[in-house]
């Protein structure tokens, strides 16, 4: 099973920025829709955290996606 230990550094981060990007891909492309996607994307990671335990690969991403958000909002909160 493919786990974050069979992706290099700069392969990972395409690998967790994927979903995210994919979804800013739905809103751009969505007249009218762009919180209803946003919080769209939400939810799924929501519900892929939830699921956790029925794919390593995924709860990989998620714990990866999760720690990375909570890392940029702190730096934000700092530099206000």
């Amino acid at each position: 099973m493919t786990t974050k230990a069979d992706f290099n550094a700069d392969a990972w981060a395409s690998v967790v920025e994927a979903p995210l990007l994919a979804g800013m891909k739905l809103v751009a492309a969505e007249r009218g829709g762009t919180l209803r996607e946003s919080l769209a994307v939400g939810k799924t990671y929501s519900k892929a955290r939830r699921q956790q335990g029925e794919s390593p690969l995924l709860d990989e991403v998620v714990a990866t996606r999760t720690r990375t958000a909570r890392v940029a909002s702190s730096a934000s909160a700092a530099s206000r």
